[in-house]
C-alpha cells in the first residue's frame, strides 16, 4: 500500500451549449475527470476547485461528481432529469456536489474558487476517472457566448 500523498490538479473544460441556460437547468453533464484517483476503483479528496469562466457572467452553480457518465438529462439546457426516464443510476453514483456562487472579476475573465472541501470520492472499478455535471443555481438564465468558455480545475490528494 501506498502511504505517501500526491498533489495533483486536473483540468477539464465543461462543455456547454451557447445558449440560454435557465435556472435549475443543465449547464454541462458528464465530463470525464481523468486520473482523479491513482488505480481502478481507489479513492482519493477533491481539495479545491477553481471555475474559470471566458465570460462576465458569473452563475451560481452545483458541480455534481459521479463514478459514471450516466446523464442527468437529455441534453444541456434542460431541467435535472428532462428525458430521463431513470436518474437511479446517476443518483446511485453520486460522490458529492460542491456550489460555487463568489467570484472574482479579473477584467477579461471571472474566476470561482472553493477551497478545503475534503471530500473523498472513489472511482468505478474499470476507471481511474469521475464525472461532473454542473447545474446552474443562479436564480435566473446564464448565457455563455462560447461552448468552451468554463474550465473547471481540480485539486486532488491521491494516496
Amino acid at each position: 500500500m501506498n502511504t505517501r500523498s500526491q498533489l495533483t490538479l486536473v483540468d477539464v473544460t465543461l462543455t456547454t451549449v451557447a445558449g440560454a441556460i435557465g435556472n435549475n437547468e443543465v449547464i454541462s453533464q458528464s465530463i470525464e475527470i481523468p486520473y482523479a484517483v491513482a488505480e481502478k476503483s481507489a479513492c482519493s479528496i477533491i481539495q479545491s476547485v477553481v471555475l474559470n469562466s471566458d465570460d462576465a457572467e458569473t452563475p451560481a452553480m452545483d458541480l455534481v461528481f459521479t463514478q459514471v457518465n450516466t446523464a442527468i438529462a437529455s441534453a444541456a439546457s434542460e431541467a435535472v432529469g428532462a428525458g430521463v426516464a431513470d436518474l437511479d443510476t446517476a443518483g446511485a453514483s453520486v460522490l458529492g456536489h460542491v456550489s460555487l456562487s463568489n467570484y472574482t472579476n479579473m477584467v477579461d475573465f471571472v474566476t470561482a474558487t472553493k477551497t478545503n472541501i475534503g471530500l473523498i470520492i472513489a472511482s468505478a472499478s474499470t476507471t481511474k476517472s469521475i464525472y461532473v455535471h454542473a447545474i446552474n443555481r443562479s436564480g435566473g438564465n446564464f448565457t455563455p457566448t462560447a461552448t468552451d468558455d468554463l474550465h473547471l480545475r481540480i485539486g486532488f490528494i491521491r494516496s
